[in-house]
């Protein structure tokens, strides 16, 4: 019991204020959080009804009545969270109209903004005491706290769009709630880490994500380089504005259509070989047409250096470059396999620390402020008040060393 209460007492290394948990969180320390002491802390953390027999030394025989008065809040957080998501693919597909707001997307909406106040609570963490902006700036950049952040903001932005936007903006505003939805799906994620076969596969997931990103450096050069090819060729002296009114209008996107949809095997072979330009009405040769009008299709011209570019280009894309991301893939899968215990207690450490002092959505609207009341005025009847026993920091700070002399001993195989 005293390791993990040390594991978790805040203290001052190298003027930087965090608990050992939260440093090893924070860095990526995935062998010490994989400890078998961390682990108990989470048990600890995760099942609390026991850890308050135990420290009350209560008989075991009470062990049901325990737990009947310390219910864990991650069922009720799934279960809201569920019902949200429910309401919101609801709301989102049937019922989004610009003359009101229906009832749906207002329970949406209290659910979401006490969601983002559980998450600036997760990021403060006033339990603690401390607010060090260090610690502000690695845990918004932990991937899952980010979905999370960014899921609330784009719904905060998008519900005021559509309380207080014009009629021609709610196509905008469904276009932002449905990309919500989508980051609201992946948080389901981040709660299957708590179970271990499926929780391997998403850390796989993660992991060849951050892979691909180094890919992704490559492939954007290329497909900048192999649209600006085929534009010169197909569109010679295609003077318009580069940005017309319209995002989508915009001349990019059609000099990175064609590359990028050929990394999946579509060839494009009528528009570089300009092979149905006789048969295609959509498409006119008419330089005053498309040059005033940016939805305007120009009719592709014919040049043989096109075609054979595009066959080089497939060829270094589809094959060179598919079975290096095939090859880096594989490695990312054996190297997890070999320490999948580690990661997955590792990232079920994350979830349960995250979760631990976490209040469902929208109960936390009450139980929050009636908190911060009980913060701003000291009232020893809070929990964020704590009394420190005389010679407790020291007492603490002694066993971190201790436990760290231990973690050492076994990682060199010492007695």
């Amino acid at each position: 019991m005293m390791a993990t209460q040390a594991l978790d007492h805040v203290s001052e290394v190298w003027e930087y204020i965090e608990s050992p948990l939260h440093f090893g969180h924070q860095f990526g320390m995935e062998e010490f959080i994989s400890h078998t002491s961390t682990q108990k802390d989470a048990n600890k953390r995760l099942y609390s009804y026991r850890n308050e027999r135990t420290d009350n030394n209560e008989d075991t025989t009470n062990d049901n009545e325990n737990k009947a008065q310390h219910p864990e809040f991650t069922a009720f957080i799934k279960a809201f969270f569920i019902a949200v998501l429910v309401m919101f693919s609801i709301f989102i597909m049937t019922d989004m109209n610009y003359s009101s707001i229906s009832v749906l997307e207002w329970i949406v909406s209290v659910w979401i903004i006490g969601d983002f106040i559980e998450e600036i609570f997760n990021l403060i963490r006033p339990e603690d005491g401390i607010c060090s902006p260090q610690r502000i700036f690695l845990q918004i950049f932990d991937i899952w706290n980010f979905i999370d952040i960014v899921c609330d903001f784009m719904y905060i932005s998008a519900f005021i769009m559509h309380a207080l936007g014009p009629a021609e903006i709610l196509v905008h505003t469904r276009r932002i709630y449905s990309l919500a939805l989508f980051l609201m799906f992946l948080r389901l994620f981040n709660i299957l880490l708590m179970f271990q076969n499926i929780g391997i596969i998403i850390i796989m997931v993660k992991e060849m994500l951050m892979d691909l990103l180094y890919y992704l450096v490559i492939l954007v050069i290329l497909i900048f380089a192999a649209g600006t090819v085929y534009q010169a060729n197909i569109y010679p002296n295609h003077d318009v504005k580069p940005f017309p009114s319209g995002i989508e209008n915009w001349r990019i996107w059609t000099i990175l259509k064609i590359p990028y949809w050929q990394v999946y095997g579509e060839p494009f072979l009528d528009i570089l070989e300009a092979s149905d330009t006789s048969d295609n009405s959509n498409c006119t040769d008419d330089i005053s047409v498309w040059r005033n009008d940016p939805t305007a299709e120009r009719c592709p011209t014919k040049d043989w250096i096109t075609p054979v570019f595009a066959a080089f280009y497939m060829m270094l894309s589809n094959w060179l470059l598919l079975n290096i991301v095939i090859a880096m893939f594989s490695a990312r899968f054996n190297s997890i396999t070999e320490k999948s215990k580690q990661k997955w207690r590792y990232h079920r450490h994350a979830v349960v620390i995250s979760y631990e002092h976490r209040i469902p959505s929208p109960i936390n609207l009450v139980v929050r402020s009636i908190g911060f009341f009980c913060y701003v005025k000291r009232c020893p009847c809070c929990p964020c008040f704590k009394h420190r026993p005389e010679g407790y920091a020291e007492k603490m700070l002694k066993r971190q060393r201790e436990l760290a002399e231990e973690i050492i001993r076994n990682e060199n195989g010492d007695n």
